[in-house]
């Protein structure tokens, strides 16, 4: 690590959930001491391997913005519990598992998932690695019509759109290379998941009429486990749909997800509570009776749907 941290160029905190850090290494397996990659990479092109990277690290997202020198055999396992893919800035990256890709082609390392690729000299590109949790919860906020299951296997995704995706790569190369203390992570998100929506080839086939059966039943479902955080996977097998068209439902019908619906109802019933709450009543408890057991996202959960923290509403 020594030789790491005196080849690092910029080193910035914005604040506790920010870190930035940029390098030029001469060992691209060094790159596993920096992040939570596994690699294995073997040098085959001769000559002096330079590895330009930069790591930004926020508390949703984890950019690694790099370019190696010389052509390589990549291998290794893709960061754990994070579902990551990476936009080449072009068409250097000669296989993929042995099959040829396009430059317009995204890559899926999955969660966790081991890969095997050939980059020619020159290749650079971005990976972006997004915490499972903020994943599903992305998904539902947005309503997409895309499953957090989908995005847990490696492979190549051949855009469609493929002006979309060059703009979202430009962005945030952009954002990276000059300004990466602008960087926003919801709008990462929503954008790259936005994009493989688009170009999912699993579509919802149900009618309006199904949807609208679907969302009477789950909000029933919902109601009376408004005392839990039931995960949306239990209440569609409860309700004999698919995730895809409960997203889809929920969302034409109120503008939200199921899970930000059902999150916002138990929020109502803790603000009835507070409203009412006697003195010896604490907000924690009236909470966690509810599901809530993260404080801090809690009170940012509420503050956002009620204008108020909780404690303002304690009559």
């Amino acid at each position: 690590m020594d030789h790491i941290k005196k080849a690092t160029a910029t080193s910035k905190r914005r604040n506790s959930d920010t870190v930035i850090m940029k390098a030029c290494l001469t060992d691209a397996n060094d790159i596993s001491k920096v992040s939570e990659w596994d690699l294995d990479f073997r040098q085959i092109e001769p000559g002096d391997l330079s590895v330009d990277i930069a790591v930004i690290q926020t508390k949703k997202l984890s950019l690694l913005d790099f370019d190696f020198s010389r052509k390589l055999h990549q291998t290794g396992v893709s960061p754990r519990d994070q579902y990551t893919i990476a936009l080449p800035y072009g068409d250097e990256l000669q296989d993929w598992e042995g099959a040829e890709i396009s430059s317009s082609s995204i890559v899926s390392f999955g969660m966790g998932n081991h890969f095997d690729c050939v980059s020619r000299g020159g290749f650079s590109g971005i990976t972006i690695s997004i915490k499972k949790c903020d994943i599903e919860n992305a998904i539902d906020d947005l309503g997409l019509n895309l499953s957090p299951g989908e995005l847990e296997s490696a492979g190549i995704v051949n855009l469609v759109r493929q002006s979309k995706y060059h703009r979202t790569r430009q962005a945030l190369s952009a954002i990276i290379r000059e300004s990466p203390l602008d960087l926003q992570d919801e709008d990462i998100v929503e954008n790259l998941l936005s994009m493989l929506q688009n170009d999912t080839t699993a579509r919802d086939k149900s009618n309006p009429r199904q949807r609208h059966r679907a969302v009477s039943i789950a909000s029933e479902i919902m109601v009376n486990h408004e005392e839990d955080n039931i995960p949306m996977t239990q209440v569609c097998q409860e309700a004999g749909v698919s995730l895809r068209c409960l997203q889809r439902g929920f969302k034409e019908r109120f503008g939200v997800g199921p899970k930000t619906y059902h999150k916002n109802l138990r929020l109502m019933r803790v603000r009835s509570e507070l409203l009412e709450a006697n003195p010896s009543s604490t907000v924690s408890d009236i909470a966690n009776a509810y599901g809530f057991w993260h404080m801090g996202q809690f009170a940012k959960d509420y503050r956002k749907l009620f204008n108020e923290l909780p404690s303002d509403s304690v009559g």
